[in-house]
């Protein structure tokens, strides 16, 4: 079946306390009635607040299954999210829907990005940089910047020749 399945995931950022709407869209572009399970994994840093549809929890993902959608209809859920922390917010979506007369299936996935206040933190998966100590500067002698002289071009360098 082609592209019967078009999802998309819209944001609002609010600042009270950083509620995030979230709303999901669901279209059924087949010529066919759809029926459809949509996943959405809540990035961390994220707590549901409510949804137009009570989904179904596993772990960080929230789960919807659609009763028929009619060809060229369209469905929505929305829900609210509230944000423990300042930052950038990476969400996914992803629709996996089945014509209800078993001719096939499609699939889909929709991303959407927030930032909220302060964006340092590198919340969507808690992963941060590795502390290189790059903010001090460091003498670098090596054969290939070096001049005859032994010394690279740095003003303030001073490397020992290698014997």
């Amino acid at each position: 079946m082609p592209e019967a399945v078009s999802l998309i995931v819209l944001r609002s950022e609010g600042r009270i306390d950083w509620i995030i709407q979230h709303r999901i869209l669901l279209q059924n572009r087949a010529n066919v009635s759809l029926a459809a399970q949509i996943r959405d994994r809540l990035p961390a840093g994220l707590l549901l607040l409510n949804a137009s549809a009570e989904p179904q929890v596993e772990g960080q993902d929230l789960v919807w299954v659609t009763t028929a959608i009619p060809s060229g209809a369209s469905r929505f859920i929305e829900y609210r999210a509230s944000a423990l922390q300042d930052g950038r917010f990476v969400n996914a979506a992803w629709a996996d829907a089945h014509a209800l007369d078993g001719s096939g299936g499609s699939a889909t996935q929709a991303i959407a990005t927030v930032t909220l206040g302060n964006a340092t933190s590198y919340s969507e998966d808690g992963w941060r940089p590795p502390e290189w100590g790059l903010d001090r500067m460091e003498m670098i002698c090596d054969d290939e910047i070096a001049d005859s002289n032994g010394c690279s071009s740095c003003p303030s360098c001073s490397c020992p020749l290698d014997d």
